[in-house]
């Protein structure tokens, strides 16, 4: 019998939770949003004009300079950081902006 409830409110059950994932993910990206990874400009200012360069002073793989150079990366490592801030000479405040979420809650 509650099997039977269920099945029948089935579509309704989706609908519901496909409408709170929605909800979710855009609140996620907007606080994504307001956080932006700055390597390439700080790598910019001390004379690191490509992927490429940034890739061999730290010695990392191609696809890890790349999608650190174009802020492609939605969460960095501590090591990473680090190593970030080792090889531009910099601190980890240097390479993050934030700007503040409009919206009111």
């Amino acid at each position: 019998m509650l099997s039977n409830v269920i099945v029948s409110n089935l579509p309704v059950l989706v609908n519901k939770i496909m409408q709170n994932l929605i909800v979710f993910l855009l609140r996620f990206a907007t606080i994504l949003s307001m956080v932006k990874l700055r390597i390439k400009e700080a790598a910019e200012e001390r004379g690191i004009t490509t992927a490429y360069q940034l890739q061999k002073l730290m010695n990392i793989q191609p696809t890890s300079a790349y999608r650190l150079w174009n802020g492609e990366m939605e969460m960095v490592g501590m090591k990473t950081l680090d190593a970030v801030c080792e090889a531009l000479g910099c601190t980890p405040a240097e390479l993050f902006s934030y700007t503040p979420n409009k919206k009111k809650k």
